[in-house]
């Protein structure tokens, strides 16, 4: 195997088979369907799962290929080939090399492992791990903002739960048309699953977290599909769970559509909210987030995979070993090759095109769902102002009209008729007494 076969090889495995041990069972649950999609179920149920498929998978194997040919990573491999076969030996004083490691800036790291990292970070972002983790906090900032909303919300919530899960219910049904004759049954299928697990929700107990996996549909190449789809609807199912009226809902929405638009118009009107939309778009914001992030760690898992177990099935043997070499001498071997890969530009390669554009789709998602948030916060808190204003206007005491009005003088002579109008009555009266 040549140097471009390997690398082309250890490429293609790191992104079939991504190495996830730091992440499952913490912010999602990911694992590879049979037709080799990625699927990202998240820890909680305000959100729906997320697949990298298969198709998008290959698209990145076929951008990496591009990279195994080019001759400065070649390069840079046949150095790492060639550092990895020297079985290099240093005298163990562990006082003198940890107080060398501190004088030098440097972490107790061999030469091998140096030149790694340094293959690495030319096809990879050396930070990146460091990327998803601040991106893991913010994710999670973005959940407590959600589940904050969803509290203060929580009948357009409910609403829109009914909304979600019927929408994406009508999509799949109309998307699954006419595929063959396996479509029709594995529909009834379907439906009979849902309204299973409906059943066990409302009887007060708990779907088991495997519901979907144990369920079967008919057709080779639809059963995975179907499977999936099945995925989507239990965690929507589950989202519901606690609320036995939208539980009904959903099983009428199943059973006879006629019966389900009454029993919605009717709870629409008893649980009146304004903001179904608003919410349904917030919550839009927030998967997004979601998608962005579980895509950054399917490739720092790819990373992972890179660096840590098929760079080391690097094909060829190791040399007997080396004579012993003075640790300062070789740790300041490592310290410039460990201070080279800070000037390294890995977005210069295809592989490191893609690390960076799912960094910066994840900071436009979180950008959207920040200004969402904001726009929603600013709108409810001026409605409240407004409200309250309108509130202690009512309240005030209203203030009384004075009339001041000064009564006009009066003739003397006259009748009483006041000095006012068009044509006054007394002005004739003043003439008379004026020539008298």
């Amino acid at each position: 195997m040549n140097d471009t076969q390997f690398l082309q090889y250890a490429l293609e495995q790191s992104f079939r088979h991504p190495n996830f041990k730091n992440f499952n069972q913490i912010d999602f649950q990911f694992n590879f369907d049979a037709e080799g999609n990625g699927i990202f179920v998240p820890s909680n149920n305000n959100l729906s799962l997320f697949f990298i498929n298969a198709a998008k998978i290959k698209k990145m194997i076929k951008i990496s290929r591009a990279d195994t040919k080019q001759e400065n990573i070649l390069q840079e491999y046949q150095t790492f080939k060639h550092d990895f076969t020297e079985n290099i030996i240093i005298p163990k004083d562990i006082a003198e090399i940890n107080q060398l490691c501190e004088l030098l800036n440097i972490e107790l790291t061999d030469r091998q492992t140096a030149q790694k990292q340094r293959l690495t970070a030319i096809l990879m972002p050396s930070d990146f791990a460091a990327q998803v983790e601040q991106s893991g906090k913010q994710y999670r900032q973005c959940l407590a903002k959600l589940r904050k909303y969803q509290k203060e919300h929580a009948i357009a919530w409910s609403i829109a739960l009914v909304k979600e899960f019927t929408t994406y219910h009508r999509r799949i049904m109309r998307r699954f048309v006419g595929w063959s004759i396996w479509s029709w049954k594995n529909k009834r299928l379907l439906q009979k699953y849902l309204i299973e697990a409906i059943e066990i929700l409302l009887s007060g107990e708990r779907l088991p977290s495997d519901f979907a996996e144990t369920k079967t549909f008919m057709g080779r190449s639809l059963r995975d599909v179907y499977l999936r789809a099945l995925q989507q609807f239990v965690l929507k199912i589950t989202a519901m769970s606690g609320n036995e009226a939208l539980l009904i809902l959903i099983k009428n929405f199943l059973l006879d559509y006629k019966t389900y638009t009454k029993e919605f118009k009717a709870f629409r009107q008893i649980q009146s909210a304004e903001n179904v939309a608003d919410v349904l778009a917030f919550k839009q914001t927030a998967q997004k987030v979601f998608n962005c992030f579980a895509e950054m760690c399917y490739l720092d898992a790819v990373k992972t995979a890179f660096s840590q177990i098929y760079l080391e099935q690097c094909p060829v043997e190791r040399h007997p070993e080396l004579p012993t070499v003075a640790p300062e001498r070789e740790f300041r071997k490592v310290q410039k090759l460990l201070k080279a890969n800070e000037k390294i530009d890995y977005s210069k390669s295809k592989t490191g095109q893609l690390f960076a554009q799912a960094s910066a789709n994840y900071q436009a998602a979180l950008a959207r769902f920040n200004k969402k948030y904001f726009i929603l916060y600013f709108q409810s808190s001026m409605l409240n102002f407004f409200v309250e204003l309108l509130d202690m206007h009512k309240m005030m005491p209203k203030l009384a009209i004075i009339e001041n009005i000064t009564v006009p003088p009066y003739e003397i002579s006259g009748n009483g008729t006041p000095t006012t109008g068009k044509t006054p009555i007394t002005m004739a009266v003043f003439i008379n007494t004026y020539k008298k």
